[in-house]
């Protein structure tokens, strides 16, 4: 009340999701011999025949360009993952996209110091942008390919890396307030990974951040799940949606496996997933998908069946 907030509406909360974020089969790993672009039409034509009704997938940090500091140097797709270019693949699976991005590189494209045309912080650590104009630019570029959602991950990591977010009262918040503004005017939403509670906390000023996660990346059988059971109360006090994380709906490793483990609790974390009331997004190999077990968590269209609060450790523990 307080900050008049009203979180955006976003269907990517209602519907079931594809994940290949971290502890996905295909996070960095597609299928043998093939690029992205042909794993993910295969996933696609995979599922259609199993009658999955995902709507859509998280694309995760394997698209885009890094520099040397392992940050973001260009946030575009590379054309050996997607030869056809972004906006050609959404077309072809018609799944809304939520994105990742995470750190900024202090070789990334954009800053005036490296020959770009936006003011950024620039540390020996990182870079952070301080300029609305860029944010318009970045959205407006990725609404043209067809982003839905966008993800900023890494937020701990970018906050505690910058004497610019630590040394200065407003440099987060302008930060997050530019990124928020501009989303929302370009009629995206966000989701913020790895956030800490003053991130969340300043969301209250920003529409655009209609979810979170509410885990740490969730690998095969790491039972990183189970802390939902309270950062889900923060969350949902503040109108942002927990998300649990993708998992593995079969305990069954796959060919190739690129873990050391695979999934023993399925049922669980498929259980977790869907009382979260953020999205529920599997994240196995597209012949290892348990067809039953996730369409206990949605209609036949991929609606999901969630509660109207999120389930939470009760006040006796």
């Amino acid at each position: 009340k307080l900050h008049n907030t009203h979180r955006m509406k976003y269907v990517t909360l209602d519907y079931l999701q594809f994940s290949t974020d971290n502890g996905a089969y295909y996070y960095y790993h597609t299928e043998q011999d093939m690029n992205y672009q042909d794993t993910m039409l295969a996933v696609k034509a995979h599922v259609d025949q199993l009658g999955l009704p995902f709507r859509s997938w998280l694309m995760d940090s394997w698209f885009y360009y890094k520099g040397s500091d392992a940050g973001v140097k260009e946030w575009k797709g590379r054309p050996d993952v997607f030869p056809d270019g972004l906006s050609q693949i959404r077309r072809q699976i018609n799944w809304l996209i939520m994105a990742h991005n995470r750190y900024w590189s202090t070789e990334n494209v954009y800053a005036k110091q490296n020959g770009g045309d936006f003011d950024f912080i620039m540390e020996e650590h990182g870079a952070l942008p301080v300029d609305d104009a860029f944010w318009d630019f970045f959205f407006d570029q990725a609404k043209q390919w067809g982003l839905d959602v966008y993800e900023q991950d890494w937020l701990n990591v970018q906050t505690q890396s910058m004497n610019w977010t630590l040394q200065t009262v407003h440099g987060a918040k302008d930060w997050l307030l530019q990124m928020g503004n501009a989303a929302k005017r370009h009629g995206l939403a966000i989701q913020y990974c790895m956030s800490w509670p003053r991130h969340v906390l300043q969301s209250l000023q920003i529409d655009a951040v209609t979810q979170a996660r509410a885990s740490d990346d969730v690998l095969p059988d790491n039972g990183c799940s189970i802390s939902l059971g309270v950062t889900s109360m923060l969350s949902h006090a503040l109108g942002v949606t927990p998300h649990k994380d993708s998992f593995w709906s079969t305990p069954l490793p796959p060919p190739n496996n690129p873990y050391n483990h695979y999934e023993h609790g399925s049922k669980l974390e498929s259980i977790i997933a869907t009382y979260s009331t953020g999205p529920v997004a599997p994240s196995d190999k597209k012949e290892s998908l348990n067809v039953p077990l996730i369409m206990k968590s949605c209609t036949q269209d991929g609606t999901l069946l969630k509660p109207d609060l999120p389930a939470v450790r009760t006040d006796a523990t």
